[in-house]
């Protein structure tokens, strides 16, 4: 295969990652042409482990149809400010025809679903209470309150969010988020924490 674009994905792009978080690395492939001109089709997706280092790659026609779909994983490789590897031409054309073409009601839903999901299963009840998952359940929170007020794809670091004027929420419950960031940042992933109340009340 041929790697043309491989970045950091997840919390390390995000601005929230823990002293011992793995790294998500995230590639679009090509393979040679003969690949596609039989019935014995490759694999579309290439997931490898190794160590802390976590590997998942598209072929190129699978991650381009994402992109049409408006899908907010696929978006944010593309905007990832950690790359690794870039022998993509048009890979900044692309970039800039998203921002111009992405459907905002379908990236409003999954960051919306990003929020609940995590709420209800691993806050709400207790089960499983940690800064990440409040960090996750937040990111979804505030990025789909972004693409409700602006229908633009949300900035990729999550502190750019917090300056107070690009989400209707209240200062004190900014400040509490990157209070949390700030912890997480000299803590481990895995550390479980009390449920924070400022936050579900919001959340709710």
């Amino acid at each position: 295969i041929k790697i043309l674009f491989a970045v950091e994905s997840g919390s390390r792009v995000w601005g929230i990652e823990s002293a011992d978080s793995d790294y998500d690395i995230r590639f679009v492939l090509a393979r040679k042409k003969s690949d596609y001109l039989t019935l014995d089709r490759k694999p579309e997706v290439i997931e490898v482990k190794k160590e802390n280092r976590d590997y998942v790659g598209f072929d190129i026609f699978k991650f381009l149809q994402h992109l049409k779909a408006s899908n907010p994983s696929a978006i944010e490789w593309l905007k990832s400010d950690i790359v690794y590897i870039n022998q993509m031409k048009g890979f900044e054309d692309l970039s800039k025809n998203i921002d111009e073409n992405v459907n905002p009601i379908a990236l409003f839903h999954h960051y919306k679903s990003l929020c609940k999901n995590n709420y209800l299963k691993y806050i709400k009840e207790g089960s499983d209470v940690r800064y990440k998952r409040y960090l996750y359940c937040l990111r979804g929170m505030l990025n789909a309150e972004f693409v409700l007020n602006t229908e633009k794809v949300p900035p990729i670091r999550f502190e750019d969010l917090l300056d107070g004027s690009l989400v209707m929420v209240p200062i004190h419950f900014l400040k509490t988020i990157k209070d949390i960031i700030s912890i997480k940042k000299r803590g481990f992933e895995k550390d479980n924490v009390e449920k924070i109340r400022v936050l579900d009340n919001e959340i709710e």
